[in-house]
């Protein structure tokens, strides 16, 4: 009887070992993450002469910049406004102009997403382009310092990626 009593106090041991493992390993795992990046592509439509921009951003971090914005408790895959708010917080925040700093003005093309991440569509609604233009990409920069937003431009001649972040917002892009 003292042998059964010894075995089920070690049956007993080992799952208070385990439950505190597993406690430790899944308490690392919190809304926070280390890293904060957004990758986008762009890309130059011959047919149409307008760029075509497909921006990923976390949701979780989208929501967290809009709360901050003015608009807390957001949910941007349910909320009904979300959209007109992820549309004037990416205008605000994505801009591209002319090498001497004329405005070229972009179009929200819409979103879509699921709880990981959502896909913002912009393209530059039939202006004339220049040769040479400079991006902006300051999207989730003054809510997390670390942030780095990268964007690919998909030139069949000279495929390229500019990095964004804090220490530089702004890249010269040659179409």
């Amino acid at each position: 009887m003292c042998e059964l009593s010894y075995l089920g106090k070690m049956k007993q041991w080992k799952t208070i070992a385990l439950m505190l493992g597993c406690a430790f390993v899944f308490s690392s795992f919190t809304a926070e993450h280390e890293y904060y990046v957004s990758v986008g592509e762009m890309r130059l439509n011959l047919e149409t002469e307008q760029l075509e921009f497909a921006l990923r951003i976390f949701s979780d971090d989208l929501e967290y910049a809009l709360s901050q914005e003015g608009h807390p408790g957001v949910d941007i895959l349910n909320d009904p406004e979300a959209e007109a708010w992820v549309e004037d917080y990416v205008l605000d925040n994505f801009e591209i102009s002319s090498a001497d700093n004329r405005a070229i003005q972009l179009h929200f093309e819409g979103m879509e997403g699921d709880a990981d991440a959502v896909f913002v569509y912009l393209n530059s609604n039939g202006s004339i382009l220049p040769m040479s233009i400079r991006v902006r990409h300051a999207i989730l920069m003054d809510h997390f310092p670390d942030q780095v937003n990268i964007l690919h431009y998909s030139n069949p001649s000279r495929p390229s990626s500019f990095r964004f972040s804090d220490e530089s917002d702004v890249e010269n892009i040659d179409l």
